[in-house]
């Protein structure tokens, strides 16, 4: 609910100021409004994702349906490791795993 620190937030406005064609879809943000300009979250399903040259995952959202997009789109930049397990020719991964936490020692 609150997206002031929102690095999707963040990457659309910085898209946009440089010029790029870029949309977005989430499902709990309908409307953004970016330096004083309200845009419209897309909606997946009427969105020609084989048109956009690429689509980025920035927040993990469990209502998207993440093999939709792998199938239609050319390159899917995973950010947040959303399509963990999947693997593809289209697929990047730029996710960090958490470093694994060691079990505490028991005196």
């Amino acid at each position: 609910a609150d997206i002031r620190e929102s690095a999707a937030l963040r990457v659309l406005e910085e898209a946009l100021s440089r010029g790029a064609m870029a949309v977005y879809h989430d499902p709990l943000m309908p409307t953004l409004t970016l330096a004083g300009n309200t845009v419209a979250s897309v909606d997946l399903a009427e969105t020609d994702l084989a048109g956009l040259d690429a689509v980025v995952l920035l927040t993990p959202h469990t209502s998207i349906d993440y093999d939709r997009i792998v199938d239609a789109a050319r390159l899917v930049i995973d950010t947040h490791s959303g399509l963990q397990p999947r693997q593809g020719a289209n697929i990047v991964n730029i996710w960090v795993p958490a470093p694994a936490v060691p079990a505490p020692v028991l005196s």
